[in-house]
């Protein structure tokens, strides 16, 4: 076996070294197949198997406790203690959640991101460690009375301590308490909590020490938890057990009995709240790029036929020394496995530069996050099938030529049967039709997505962007009460006023386009309870802003008034939806509504424009604005900075002002409002990236496959080609001809391709904004692209056909 098996490898690099034309293109389109597919299922790997890289990922899993107050299944600091305390069916149970801390280190002040977890959370979650120990149960309830023990990321060590092995010499406050560096989690965890990365990680105990927040609260629902079931116990009996303790627990028994429900989740399945959107958009992914690697296979099979026709003597004469069809099948499918082999090779190459590239389109967000990208075993051998595959396609066709024809008889052929018959001819054409139909469809889409995002990025959202930076200040990290972060933000608005740089400045509860919950309220217009009535009340969303607030976002009132210094808490401003939608056909301002929260009376002083808060596109609701008060600045608060000179000159600034008033607060972290406006423009972006990038490969294979096609065409058509030009036909005349027919090949593929991407885009209009989906321009481009491509294909072959010396090809043959 081993005799065969080398001689057919040494006769199949010979047999693709007498070609490096044929070889290189063939090589160059299965790269690009198989590099698509491994770059996207490299990332389809890290977001759906990541748990692969979390220890004891299939004995662990979320556990969400849902009730009605908490339908997210985030549990209280109480709730952890009872189930710990009572649930026999689980072996330990963990926590953790997100708070960003200042941190000081080395004398600079700078923000960090933490991970604040339980004391059994590293019985349930065991990182791998760089250097130190991890954190027992002792020293994390030690906690909350002596110095915090931490864990600091290989990422935060690397960089901010410059890999100081001795890690009792790190010195490190966070919101100005010392800490103990314990150890160093390794840079190849990924937690199960998927993309979040932090910089450090923080015992729950000592929440209250480090002033952290109410966010940290004993009865605070923010707490993600994580369990390790005992061994032998099923979902079914954990799901019972925790649902007693969390009915005990609750203050409303019967209502709790109602509502409340238990989720066990193991990690390995992914988290729930994104599993449905990654496992969608993953399969899609995988989709398109199986899509790509069809195209190259088509591409290598159409490249592979036209080969076999040439060489059909070559296979007669094997035929004719003894050689059997399985014989010879076997040899063409050892050539295919040979440039299957160096295609592979070359897509791994491809697919390794994949991390920068998701890394240049990683979620806008002021967390630090990674998904880690490796080439581990499953990447590998999703790479060693999709070679085989791309190996044996492409040598289906001519293996099925030699099976069906008689090779005995090729031994006779002449160069004018070298093209194949008609049927063969017609095998060729379809392929070059479907990968015309699936580069088209992915130039539509890129085309589309493209301008959807030009159309979202230029939208008028109702409020000034180009001049306007923000930055968050939050109590909780600078160790300070409402009454002195009051303080210190007026300080800083009447500070930022008087700055040359700096046209206007105002404080919000937040600013456009921010990541969390929306504050809603009903709103009584007739004077009746929201309470009480069987009828509900309409709905709002609050926004709680400063006097400055309009004036610091350029957002001019479109009837009565803005804020001004003498305003009581009464006072409010609407929008235009609020106003047609609470009070259609008669005039807003003046007119009075009840809170359905307090029942507090409310006037209406002002109308501005709308402006978009979340998503570009998204349905208008009413929006009301509030003064801020005294109580907001127990919560996070914006301050929202619109400069003369641009936004960074304003965010600069903002840091100038605050370091200046305040040195010992932790530096914010500023974003121009472009750059906030990046996060909501996100998945048009990558979607435009994406597809643009399978329309660039998908283009490239065409050309390559349409330019092989033309080209064997041309060789073998040189007889035919000569007795033209014997007869009087010019070198001009030649060129068109076979232009035109590599227009014509390819017209029904662009065609249909065109009818099937108005199809596809008509079934996705919600997913793209201020886009006809049937924008004839976008249509006539893709369909001038492909045109433009198949000459560029077909140019040096016909050029080729011109040149050929009719008399020495008509003395050949």
């Amino acid at each position: 076996m081993m005799d065969w098996l080398r001689h057919d490898v040494a006769h199949a690099v010979r047999s693709v070294a007498r070609r490096p034309g044929y070889t290189a293109l063939v090589v160059f389109a299965l790269a690009l197949g198989l590099g698509a597919n491994m770059a996207a299922f490299s990332v389809v790997n890290a977001l759906l198997f990541r748990s692969s890289r979390t220890p004891d990922a299939t004995r662990i899993g979320w556990l969400f406790v849902r009730t009605r107050s908490t339908p997210d299944g985030r549990a209280s600091t109480r709730t952890l203690d009872a189930l710990s305390a009572h649930a026999t069916t689980l072996a330990s149970v963990g926590a953790e959640g997100r708070a960003p801390v200042s941190c000081e280190l080395g004398g600079a002040l700078s923000t960090a991101w933490a991970l604040v977890v339980s004391a059994d959370y590293f019985d349930v979650v065991r990182p791998p460690l760089a250097a130190g120990r991890t954190l027992s149960p002792v020293d994390v309830r030690a906690a909350a009375t002596d110095v915090a023990p931490v864990l600091l990321s290989e990422r935060f060590w690397t960089d901010r301590t410059r890999r100081t092995h001795d890690l009792s010499t790190i010195s490190i406050r966070l919101n100005g308490q010392p800490v103990a560096v314990m150890g160093v989690v390794r840079d190849d965890f990924q937690g199960p909590g998927g993309l979040f990365a932090p910089d450090l990680w923080i015992p729950l105990d000592a929440a209250p020490r480090l002033r952290l927040g109410s966010a940290f609260d004993r009865d605070a629902p923010t707490l993600t938890l994580l369990a390790r079931p005992r061994s032998g116990i099923s979902i079914t009996a954990v799901d019972a057990d925790v649902r007693a303790i969390a009915l005990a627990e609750s203050e409303s028994a019967k209502e709790a009995a109602n509502r409340l429900t238990v989720d066990y989740v193991p990690v390995r399945d992914g988290h729930p709240d994104l599993r449905g959107f990654v496992t969608t958009t993953s399969m899609l992914a995988m989709l398109a790029a199986a899509i790509v690697l069809a195209v190259a296979c088509f591409n290598a099979a159409s490249l592979a036929l036209a080969r076999a026709f040439e060489r059909r003597r070559d296979l007669g004469v094997r035929a004719a020394m003894g050689a059997g069809r399985w014989r010879l099948i076997r040899a063409l499918l050892t050539e295919g496995a040979i440039t299957a082999t160096a295609g592979g090779a070359l897509a791994l190459v491809l697919a390794s530069w994949t991390n920068r590239v998701v890394d240049s389109l990683s979620l806008p967000a002021p967390i630090p996050q990674r998904l880690l990208i490796t080439l581990d075993g499953r990447v590998m051998a999703f790479g060693v099938l999709a070679t085989t595959i791309a190996a044996v396609l492409p040598a289906f066709v001519p293996a099925w030529q030699v099976l069906r024809g008689n090779p005995l008889m090729w031994i006779h052929a002449g160069a004018a049967s070298a093209v194949g018959s008609r049927r063969d001819r017609r095998v060729q054409r379809r392929f070059i039709v479907a990968q015309m139909i699936a580069s088209t469809v992915f130039l539509v889409a890129a085309f589309l997505l493209a301008q959807s995002f030009h159309a979202s990025s230029t939208a008028d959202l109702g409020f000034n962007v180009a001049n306007t930076a923000i930055a968050e200040l939050d109590p909780a990290r600078d160790q300070m009460s409402s009454a002195q972060r009051h303080e210190l933000a007026d300080a800083l608005v009447e500070r930022l006023r008087a700055s040359p740089d700096v046209l206007s400045v105002a404080l919000a509860d937040r600013a456009p386009f921010f990541v969390g919950s929306a504050v809603e309220r009903r709103v009584s217009t007739d004077g009746s309870d929201c309470r009480a009535t069987p009828t509900p009340c309409p709905s709002a969303i609050v926004h709680m802003v400063g006097p400055s607030y309009f004036d610091a976002l350029a957002i001019p009132p479109r009837a009565g008034r803005v804020f001004d210094a003498h305003d009581t808490d009464d006072a409010v401003v609407v929008d235009e939806t609020a106003a047609t939608t609470l009070w259609p056909g008669r005039t807003a301002v003046g007119a009075r509504f009840l809170d359905g929260r307090d029942r507090r009376s409310r006037i209406v002083i002002g109308v501005v424009a709308d402006n978009v808060h979340r998503v570009i596109g998204e349905a208008k609701r009413p929006h009301i604005y509030t003064r801020l008060t005294d109580a907001d600045f127990a919560h996070p608060v914006t301050v929202i900075v619109r400069g003369r000179g641009g936004a960074d000159r304003a965010a600069a600034s903002l840091l100038i002002s605050l370091r200046t008033l305040d040195p010992a607060v932790a530096p914010p972290t500023p974003q121009t409002m472009a750059s906030r406006l990046a996060l909501p423009l996100w998945p048009t972006r990558v979607g435009t990236s994406f597809f643009g990038a399978c329309a660039v490969v998908a283009l490239l294979l065409a050309l390559v496959g349409l330019f092989g096609m033309t080209y064997y065409a041309v060789n073998q058509r040189r007889r035919e080609f000569g007795v033209r030009l014997a007869i009087g036909a010019t070198q001009a005349q030649l060129r068109r001809l076979i232009l035109g027919e590599s227009v014509r090949l390819i017209a029904p593929g662009v065609l249909v391709g065109l009818i099937v991407a108005a199809g596809l885009a008509a079934l996705a209009r919600r997913l793209l904004y201020g886009v006809s989906t049937l924008d004839w321009r976008v249509y006539v481009l893709a369909g001038l692209v492909q045109f433009a491509v198949a000459v560029v294909a077909s140019w040096m072959p016909a050029r080729r056909a011109s040149a050929t010396d009719p008399w020495s090809v008509l003395r050949t043959d």
